[in-house]
């Protein structure tokens, strides 16, 4: 059974969405707002685990996939570790929402969550998405490098060739980064790149005052 488009909007009203590319600051900015706001946080990322418990190889082939050693994981072709991630993110993407409706019927909440530009349009308007993004090449360049990614590190490091699981996971990244990032740069949606200028102050007041942040905001009740 699939949930009309139409019925997602009018249930999702009261969800601020920041998406976006890796390493583009979705995260922090998600974070800062939902702090100083006083709204519920969302993090989908945080939340793969719960729902993996509940996931089946039917409905969830992507999400209950199981491989025979990391290096099967790390070292398949770029292009399979691509497809993989996307059809997971989906998969995921519809329990989210689940989550975000319960969550958003008394309170505001900020949602970190990875949304294609595609179902963005269907289930949200302009005023209530933002995404954050930064280049392939940045992504490639910063993604294993983050603190919260330092066990995903020690873990490719201790493959055989981890100098070739890094490159291949680094192709994964730009191949799945670039037609978002084009399209999403393309687009009527508002976009904010992260560069060497960006700072999340900076960042944090521009998603404000798109969102409209100024204390006008009444919650739903």
């Amino acid at each position: 059974m699939n949930i009309a488009d139409n019925i997602l909007r009018a249930h999702l009203t009261n969800v601020f969405f920041v998406g976006g590319t890796a390493c583009g600051g979705k995260t922090t900015i998600a974070r800062a707002l939902a702090q100083k706001h006083g709204f519920t946080l969302y993090d989908m990322d945080a939340r793969f685990a719960q729902h993996q418990k509940i996931a089946d190889c039917v409905h969830q082939p992507a999400m209950t996939q199981t491989f025979d050693s990391w290096e099967a994981y790390f070292c398949r072709p770029y292009w399979a570790y691509s497809a993989w991630l996307q059809q997971s993110v989906d998969e995921q993407l519809q329990m989210a929402l689940i989550d975000l409706i319960e969550l958003s019927r008394e309170q505001p909440v900020i949602a970190d969550l990875h949304l294609s530009l595609e179902t963005a349009r269907r289930i949200t308007d302009r005023q209530h998405m933002v995404f954050l993004i930064a280049s392939p090449q940045r992504v490639a360049r910063d993604y294993y490098a983050r603190p919260d990614h330092r066990d995903i590190c020690d873990c490719i490091m201790g493959l055989p060739d981890p100098q070739k699981a890094f490159e291949n996971c680094s192709k994964a990244l730009i191949y799945t980064t670039q037609p978002f990032y084009d399209t999403v740069k393309r687009s009527e949606m508002f976009w904010l790149e992260r560069d060497e200028s960006s700072t999340v102050a900076g960042t944090l007041a521009r998603v404000e005052r798109h969102f409209a942040l100024d204390g006008q905001h009444q919650t739903k009740g």
